[in-house]
């Protein structure tokens, strides 16, 4: 560019230098001025060569310039290619493993679901012989029981109500061959005893009356139990 300006600058020295000596030399001949375009001419071919030479070198150190970036962004590209491309493939291991470790995790857990259920069967199963034994054996007491106090009398009958021994034909109505009336006539009887004795029966004639009111209402079992903690109530 500083050459360009210095033959820039030469030219315009050149073309007011001619145009002062075509003023100065009104006289001159056709001859002199013709030498003096001539040399303006190749002096303006010259200047054009330049500038042509300079452009061209401008364009081809551009056009290094360009390729220099073309290179690098490529080198870029190619570098981000690569490490995207690793990126992909470390998420694929890490997805493949994750995927794998949580169908472990699913095998097991089916694995002690499966063994849990087996258990809880076998479980339900133990609970289920062991209440049916439970009954079977109570049911052999209960026959034992009926053989022992076979014939009750009263005195028998204050036996079972003192330990609360169940006995089906003492505490069921008479209807259904038991001896409820006579159970709560002897509880009664006691509690009455004991006041006239001038001693406390905390809350029997209340928990007597409580077995009554039950087995108005068919619960037999429970007016027992009622009764035999009257029962005890009154003579503890």
């Amino acid at each position: 560019m500083q050459k360009l300006k210095r033959m820039a600058q030469g030219f315009g020295v050149l073309a007011c230098f001619l145009f002062i000596s075509v003023g100065a030399h009104a006289q001159a001949t056709n001859d002199d001025i013709l030498d003096a375009v001539q040399e303006l001419d190749a002096f303006v071919e010259e200047v054009q060569d330049e500038i042509e030479d300079l452009i061209a070198e401008e364009n081809a150190a551009v056009l290094a310039r360009v390729q220099l970036v073309d290179d690098f962004l490529e080198e870029v590209d190619d570098g981000l290619t690569e490490r995207i491309e690793t990126i992909d493939n470390f998420l694929e291991e890490v997805e493949d493993e994750i995927l794998e470790r949580v169908q472990l995790v699913d095998d097991f857990l089916e694995e002690v679901d499966d063994g849990l259920t087996a258990k809880l069967d076998e479980i339900c199963d133990k609970i289920e012989e062991l209440d049916a034994f439970v009954e079977e054996v109570q049911d052999q007491i209960e026959d034992l029981i009926e053989e022992e106090f076979a014939g009750l009398n009263s005195a028998n009958i204050e036996k079972c109500l003192q330990k609360n021994v169940k006995i089906a034909s003492v505490y069921l109505p008479e209807a259904n061959g038991g001896q409820q009336t006579l159970v709560f006539m002897i509880v009664q009887n006691t509690i009455n005893n004991v006041l006239a004795s001038g001693e406390s029966v905390g809350a029997a004639q209340s928990l007597l009356n409580g077995a009554i009111n039950l087995a108005g209402m068919g619960q037999h079992k429970q007016a027992w139990n009622y009764a035999s903690n009257a029962y005890q109530a009154a003579t503890n």
